[in-house]
C-alpha cells in the first residue's frame, strides 16, 4: 500500500473485496495528525509514511457505519416494524447502535446462511399475512415484528453484508423477498461509496460520532 497510494491524497479511501466478490473491507489514508483519536475509536493502523496512517476497519466498524447511514437514508414508513440480523459473533456495538434506534436485532448462529434462514422465516409468515410476525433467535429469545417487518441490514464480522429493501421484491412468478439471500460486496461497496461521499469528516470521526450519539459502549474489537 505504501507503493499503490504514495501519490493519493489524504482521506482516500480503498474499498477491498475478495476474489468472490462477497466480502468488503475498508481502508482510508488519514494524517498522523488523528493518531489520537484513531486510537480512542479502538481502529487498527499502520504507518503508511513519514507523515501518514492507513486506519484499517474491522467489519465490525465499516458496517456500524454503513448501517446507520442506510437507516438515515431510508424514507420509513410508520407501519412497518425494522429489524437487523446479525451472528453471535459480530459486534454488540450493532445491538448498542440498534436499540438506540429503536431497531430490533435478531442474533443467529455463525454463518451467513443463518441470516438467509432467519430472514426466510420472516418472508414466509409475511406472504402468510400473519397479524404478529414472531421469530426466535439463537438466544431463544422471541422477537415481534408486527405484520409488515422491514430489514435495515444483515451481516457477521467477518465482512459479509446485506441491506434490505425498502419495499419487499417481488419476481414475476409472485415470489417475495425483503433481501438478498446472500452476501454481496457489491451491494456494499454501492452503499459504501454513498457514505463516504455524503460525509465531510473521516471515516474514523463519523465512526467516534455514531458511538457517541448512540451511547455505544462495545467499541473495542476482543479476541
Amino acid at each position: 500500500y505504501d507503493e499503490k497510494l504514495k501519490n493519493y491524497p489524504l482521506n482516500t479511501v480503498v474499498l477491498i473485496t475478495d476474489p468472490d466478490h462477497d466480502r468488503l473491507n475498508i481502508v482510508q489514508v488519514v494524517s498522523k495528525d488523528e493518531r489520537q483519536i484513531v486510537e480512542k475509536a479502538g481502529v487498527d493502523y499502520i504507518e503508511l509514511d513519514s507523515d501518514r496512517l492507513l486506519c484499517i476497519f474491522s467489519a465490525n466498524q465499516s458496517f456500524l457505519m454503513i448501517m446507520d447511514f442506510w437507516n438515515n437514508s431510508l424514507e420509513k414508513n410508520s407501519n412497518s416494524e425494522y429489524f437487523a440480523i446479525k451472528t453471535t459473533a459480530s459486534s454488540k456495538s450493532w445491538d448498542e447502535w440498534a436499540k438506540a434506534k429503536g431497531i430490533k436485532v435478531i442474533n443467529t448462529p455463525v454463518g451467513f446462511k443463518e441470516i438467509a434462514g432467519a430472514i426466510k422465516k420472516i418472508e414466509a409468515q409475511v406472504e402468510k399475512n400473519v397479524e404478529n410476525i414472531t421469530i426466535y433467535d439463537v438466544f431463544n429469545k422471541k422477537v415481534e415484528l408486527g405484520k409488515s417487518p422491514r430489514m435495515i441490514f444483515g451481516g457477521e464480522e467477518s465482512g459479509g453484508m446485506i441491506i434490505g429493501a425498502i419495499e419487499p421484491i417481488k419476481s414475476l412468478g409472485g415470489r417475495m423477498a425483503l433481501a438478498m439471500r446472500e452476501k454481496s460486496a457489491t451491494e456494499a461497496i454501492i452503499v459504501a461509496s454513498a457514505l463516504i461521499s455524503s460525509i465531510d469528516i473521516t471515516l474514523v470521526e463519523q465512526l467516534q460520532k455514531i458511538y457517541d450519539d448512540n451511547n455505544i459502549i462495545s467499541r473495542f474489537d476482543v479476541r
